[in-house]
């Protein structure tokens, strides 16, 4: 049998879950999803510093930017700048 506090942990956990067009995705990927999206496009796409880029993207600082980037990205926001613009 479920206790109530079971049946709360799982309304809760589900309330975390949102509805893409990909599928179903924690509510935590789904932000850092936009915001990777979001600094890419500003990257490739304007002249904006890697700094206003984080700013905007919702990051403290551009450090911590820098690492998520490039854990999603593989390399560095300035590396993906001057190697992704033809």
């Amino acid at each position: 049998m479920i206790s109530m506090s079971e049946f709360r942990i799982w309304i809760f956990s589900v309330g975390q879950l949102i509805l893409t067009p990909a599928g179903v995705m924690v509510f935590e990927n789904f932000i850092s999803q936009k915001k990777m999206d979001y600094a890419r496009y500003y990257i490739l796409n304007s002249n904006m510093s890697v700094a206003d880029i984080a700013r905007n993207s919702g990051f403290v600082n551009v450090y911590v930017f820098s690492v998520f980037f490039k854990r999603n990205a593989g390399v560095s926001p300035l590396y993906f700048r001057k190697n992704s613009r033809a």
